[in-house]
């Protein structure tokens, strides 16, 4: 299981390059903080998969055991960076369409997709969780 969350990981990591998203080893930005185009609205930033206490990925953790089957096998901390790699993707435009798809191409469940997305808009991402719930409302009607 670990074996497909850090292929997840990289497959997400290697689509986000391929769109042209700069992750936090763009000269001059500080980790964790991706880059944007400029606009009237803060920037998003997303936190290093270091930075949370261990009670948040505890919670984190639960929150997709309890609603998911698939991801039973991985460690709290390696779902804590599979979700900042999700917020990765939706702070670099991505949606709730996008997690469903990475998933599935590693034979996830769409109740893995749905609770990693509402875990990490909840403990990681908490800006995206307007858009990413009506995502998941539409993807569910």
């Amino acid at each position: 299981m670990k074996r497909m969350i850090s292929i997840a990981v990289l497959c997400s990591i290697g689509l986000m390059s391929a769109a042209g998203c700069a992750g936090p080893s763009d000269v001059g930005m500080a980790p964790g903080v991706t880059a944007s185009a400029p606009s009237s609205e803060a920037p998003l930033v997303t936190p290093e998969p270091a930075t949370a206490p261990s009670a948040e990925r505890s919670d984190f953790a639960a929150l997709i055991w309890e609603f998911s089957d698939d991801g039973d096998e991985a460690s709290e901390d390696d779902l804590w960076d599979l979700g900042v790699t999700v917020c990765q993707l939706f702070d670099s435009g991505g949606g709730f369409g996008d997690v469903v798809t990475l998933t599935d191409e590693q034979a996830f469940s769409p109740e893995f997709a749905i609770a990693i997305a509402i875990a990490s808009v909840t403990y990681i991402c908490p800006e995206h969780d307007p858009k990413i719930t009506k995502g998941i409302d539409d993807y569910l009607a």
